[in-house]
């Protein structure tokens, strides 16, 4: 079985279509918008989802934010 790899711009068009897909299906998300966080060391990424939201029925009501990263500390006594 041979794998197809998507490259950036295709991952990203995939997560636009889903986005967009669910706020038509729920209106009251349309109505509040939605903000998604994506990993920031995929700064490209984020960049290319925001850029290409408006292409998007309802792109303008997507939120594309870096995630906040926490790190945390584990005491083991």
């Amino acid at each position: 079985m041979l794998l197809k790899f998507k490259g950036p711009l295709e991952q990203v068009k995939d997560i636009l279509e889903f986005y967009n897909n669910q706020l038509n299906q729920y209106f009251n998300l349309i109505q509040q918008g939605i903000s998604i966080n994506v990993d920031d060391s995929a700064y490209a990424t984020l960049e290319s989802l925001n850029r290409e939201k408006y292409n998007y029925t309802f792109g303008q009501y997507m939120n594309f934010k870096p995630a906040q990263k926490q790190k945390f500390k584990i005491n083991i006594v």
